[in-house]
């Protein structure tokens, strides 16, 4: 009994400790380690810790994995360093909760984030409304052309949007800008970089107040438009690439809808409000950088790839692309990029086994400058890429 008592009392005093400590440092703490219970659903704990759950949010599927993933990335990186990632993290958890506030003074009281919150225009989502989805059906269904489709904003402007899974949020055109006289916050700016055009561009913060998709009416979706030359934009629309009213990545659509389905045979883009959740269903994407990103098996090991529907080839580099899995098909180019285009066997991509896909070599271009992507998937045309939000899970079928 005695003995019972003293180690009550023990750990009575580790508990006391541990309260003292602030979420900050616990969640820190935690992530180092992934294999503790922190990130499971059966640790109550930190179940209704708000910064643990936005935080939760931020890193949305398979936790150990997604933690892996990002130390992967910083393999070299000394454990300060690794820190100063998930600290960047714990900032946007904050932003994503509206607390702006917050976010400002942890970014004043510690040396693990490096931004200016002026510079970063998801600041700036913290002061607008909270986004909205009306409708009064489930699905809805929409024509689509592997990249477009048509919605309408201000109750009755009908618009082009651009649907790009790795598109970083909403970019709306000046013109349209201009054309509703939408305020924007010139505060707040970011960049965008079109490696492919050579190009980079300022952003400043503008509130896009309504889009309606099919039966499927948003609300308050903050958003960015991206401040061209006329130069600049006359290259783009010459090339075809900035043909469009707004630019939509798939980020946009997680907190809002279940599901969302590029049905690249049938031409149809369908948005589903509620899907039921599976008992025991696995995790197989991960959003990086606000991108879906998914494993493949090629030649019997395991990589990474972006899923970016606004590619039109998938992408890997030409050290992945051997004899033993691929013959040369043809030449292709996409802006300043000439490349060669192979059609190569993969063992395994999103359950399709022996799948043979175009695949483009573009040599030393860098798919992604924060984690290790190995390489994208494009459209898959004639099949249906279907996302699973609520038990983040993609399928091609």
């Amino acid at each position: 009994m005695r003995f019972t008592l003293i180690a009550f009392y023990f750990l009575l005093i580790l508990l006391q400790a541990d309260a003292q400590k602030t979420d900050n440092e616990i969640i820190l703490e935690n992530y180092q380690n992934i294999n503790i219970g922190f990130f499971t659903e059966q640790n109550s704990t930190y179940a209704n810790n708000d910064l643990f759950k936005a935080f939760r949010s931020r890193i949305k599927g398979d936790k150990e994995s997604y933690a892996g993933y990002l130390k992967t990335s910083f393999d070299d990186a000394t454990k300060d360093e690794v820190k100063k990632a998930i600290g960047n993290f714990l900032y946007f958890a904050y932003l994503d909760q509206g607390q702006r506030q917050t976010a400002k003074e942890f970014e004043k009281r510690t040396d693990l984030i490096n931004y200016d919150i002026k510079s970063n225009i998801v600041a700036k989502k913290a002061d607008y409304p909270k986004m909205k989805v009306k409708t009064l059906t489930n699905i809805t269904e929409i024509d689509f052309d592997q990249f477009y489709f048509e919605a309408v904003v201000n109750k009755s402007d009908t618009v082009k949007i651009f649907f790009d899974t790795c598109a970083p949020g909403i970019k709306i055109s000046q013109d349209l800008v201009e054309k509703h006289n939408w305020k924007t916050d010139t505060t707040y700016y970011g960049y965008s970089n079109m490696p492919a055009m050579g190009m980079t561009f300022k952003n400043h913060s503008v509130l896009l107040p309504n889009l309606k998709i099919g039966e499927f009416e948003f609300k308050n979706l903050p958003a960015y438009n991206s401040l061209m030359s006329e130069e600049q934009e006359k290259s783009l629309k010459e090339k075809g690439i900035e043909d469009h009213d707004i630019l939509i990545g798939i980020n946009v659509f997680e907190d809002l809808v279940d599901g969302v389905e590029f049905d690249f045979e049938d031409g149809k883009l369908r948005l589903i409000k509620n899907l039921p959740e599976l008992e025991g269903a696995t995790p197989n994407f991960m959003m990086a950088d606000a991108k879906p990103a998914v494993e493949f098996k090629l030649s019997d090991r395991t990589y990474t790839a972006f899923l970016d529907t606004g590619s039109p080839r998938h992408v890997l580099p030409d050290k992945l692309i051997t004899e033993d899995n691929s013959y040369f098909k043809e030449k292709g180019n996409y802006g300043d990029f000439k490349y060669d285009i192979f059609y190569v066997k993969y063992d395994k991509v999103l359950y399709q086994k022996d799948i043979w896909l175009d695949t483009a070599d573009y040599g030393g271009f860098e798919v992604s400058d924060t984690f290790n992507i190995d390489g994208l998937f494009g459209s898959f045309l004639g099949k249906t890429l279907a996302f699973d939000f609520r038990n983040r899970r993609v399928e091609i079928n």
